[in-house]
């Protein structure tokens, strides 16, 4: 009762076009990235068999950029980009865990992958003469089609939780 079988294939075509401009201090990339995926999911749990997302492709694109600044003991890093992150194994089983009384979790096998934005920046500098450094780091992430819990409590005061895909973006 407590067994199951899954199978996913994860399929991911990326292109990615580019421009480049290059000096001895400044680094500037910018273009677009295309992510086409697919996932296949074939589950069978408590002797039923299913299958999602068989033919179904998402197709996600961003803007990409990159500059890079270095000069003497200073540098400036900017950077961003987008890709989809696939679905975890755990997340499409569909088994019941258990191993947790408290906090019973299943997988769920219609989740579809999300897709991140991702942006950073940083500083650097470094003084020999002085023995000083600086470093500066700023990161910012925005996910798409990320993955929550579905949670609810029952009589007894058990907690279940089901992975779904997110409405909202975070």
């Amino acid at each position: 009762y407590y067994t199951s079988a899954s199978d996913n294939i994860f399929m991911q075509e990326r292109l990615r076009m580019l421009m480049e401009y290059k000096t001895d201090t400044v680094s500037v990339q910018f273009g677009l990235i295309g992510d086409l995926a697919n996932t296949t999911n074939r589950a069978t749990s408590m002797g039923k068999e299913s299958i999602t997302g068989k033919g179904e492709w998402l197709f996600n694109w961003s803007p990409f950029a990159a500059f890079r600044y270095k000069l003497n003991s200073h540098r400036v890093n900017l950077y961003y980009n987008g890709y989809t992150r696939q679905v975890s194994a755990r997340q499409l089983s569909p088994a019941l865990d258990i191993s947790n009384p408290l906090q019973i979790t299943t997988g769920n096998i219609y989740l579809k992958p999300s897709y991140d934005s991702h942006i950073s920046a940083s500083y650097s500098m470094n003084d020999r003469e002085t023995f000083s450094f600086l470093n500066v780091n700023l990161y910012g992430t925005i996910n798409n089609n990320s993955i929550v819990h579905a949670s609810w409590f029952d009589s007894e005061g058990i907690r279940y939780a089901v992975p779904v895909n997110s409405r909202r973006p975070g």
